[in-house]
Formats: structure tokens, sequence, C-alpha cells
């Protein structure tokens, strides 16, 4: 079962907070439906909780606690709001991202995923003439990234908000994490992110181990040093940081 919701004209934040945990409540309850009708009594009562939020300033009714509750919750569930999710824009991003240890030593992972995205993103990058490429050069590609210690939400926010300036404004991406409590005990979590539009392959892909579907940041590359140096320049503007002209080969 998929549970989700569109959403627009609201905060992002609020939506990276607030909506993942009232899905899994209202997914649950979707689950032990016995009937057509009581599926669409909760899938309404959740969209009547998250309007009445979203035009009351996000402000939600109490829980028995006295706490807000989350959309579509139940007193005897977690029914408090959750704290605030970290937004990222492109600069917070690379910042976060160049200094956290699961992409390696001096920030390799990144260095790994440029290159990915230079060679095997044709179509899909900033600057390429979407319709001078063919249907097979631009279908999706898949790719997977650590979750770098946030939630599936969050890290998803993450790594688009640093690949956004790297992609054609058309291209779609699409961030998918596991389930959480599905991994095994101290396996690192890690997001999925589909670029362009997501075929049946892809979605099975997401059933992969990391045995079986690595991070794509940890794969060994070849990086020779003048695209080191061009990628390391690029990674330091997107920060803010003022550096040095690298010459393009």
């Amino acid at each position: 079962m998929i549970v989700c919701v569109q959403c627009g004209g609201v905060p992002r934040a609020w939506v990276l907070a607030a909506l993942p945990p009232g899905l899994i409540g209202l997914e649950a309850r979707c689950q032990a439906a016995r009937s057509s009708a009581e599926l669409r009594e909760h899938i309404e009562a959740a969209q009547a909780t998250l309007r009445a939020q979203a035009k009351s300033g996000m402000v939600g009714e109490k829980s028995k606690n006295g706490a807000p509750k989350i959309p579509g919750a139940v007193d005897g569930e977690a029914s408090t709001s959750p704290p605030p999710a970290t937004v990222f824009t492109t600069a917070t991003a690379y910042e976060f991202l160049s200094k956290h240890p699961d992409l390696g030593e001096d920030g390799r992972g990144l260095l790994n995923l440029l290159y990915v995205i230079e060679k095997e993103m044709v179509g899909f990058r900033a600057g390429d003439d979407q319709r001078s490429f063919t249907t097979v050069l631009r279908m999706s590609r898949q790719i997977r990234l650590p979750a770098c210690g946030k939630p599936p939400v969050e890290a998803a926010d993450l790594w688009i908000a640093a690949l956004r300036p790297l992609m054609h404004p058309a291209t779609s991406m699409l961030g998918v994490g596991p389930v959480v409590d599905a991994l095994p005990a101290g396996e690192q979590r890690w997001i999925d992110l589909i670029v362009g539009d997501p075929t049946k392959d892809d979605l099975f892909a997401l059933l992969a181990s990391r045995r079986k579907l690595p991070l794509t940041t940890a794969i060994p590359y070849t990086l020779d040093q003048a695209f080191v140096q061009r990628a390391r320049q690029m990674i330091a503007g997107f920060r803010g940081k003022a550096v040095s002209p690298v010459p393009q080969p």
C-alpha cells in the first residue's frame, strides 16, 4: 500500500515535519479497514485534518495531553507534532554534505556523485537541450545515496537541493527511503534518488539491499586530477566560498 499527499501553497518545512508521521498512522488505519466505506472515512478524515491545519496556519487541534496533534493521528498513537524539519537550500546542502563523514575522507563521495552526473546523466543535466536527446538516452537514472543521519523525507530534500542546480529545470527527481524498522540492526540508512520519470524497474530496484545496490558515493570510480579540481571548485561555489577558477579541459 502507498499513502501519499499532494500539497500546494503550504510551507515546505511544515510538509517535511508534519506529514510523514501522519501518513504512517493513516496507512496503518487503511490496512486495518474492513470495508471500502471505512477506508474512505479514514482518508477523508485525514484530508480534512490537513486542510484545516493548513488553513489555520498549521496550528492543529490538541491531543489529550495538550500537545498539537499530527495530521490524521488519534489519541493513543504518537500524537505530538515532530520537531521542525531541516529545509535545505543548495548552499546549506553542500555545506552539510561537505563535512559529513558518510561522504568519506575529504568529501570523496561528493566527487563520485558529480562524476556520475557528468558522465551518466546526459539529457537531464543543466544546459542539456532535452529536445536533442532520444527517449533511450533520457531514460531514468537511479542513484543510491547515504541518508547522512537524516530521516527519509529530510534526506530526500537534502539530496534534491544539492542536485537541483546541476539538473535541467524540466528534470524530475524522486527520493525514496527504506522503512527504518525493516533494516538490519546497525544498517546505514540510504535514499534512492530517481532522476527522470520512474519506471517499474526503478521501483523494483528500491527493494534491493545495500549489498546488491551499493551507495553511488562509495563506488571507487577513477577520477582524473582535472575533474577533481573542477568538481571541488563547483562544490566550493555552491557553498558560497571564494575559489580560483580552474580552466576547463
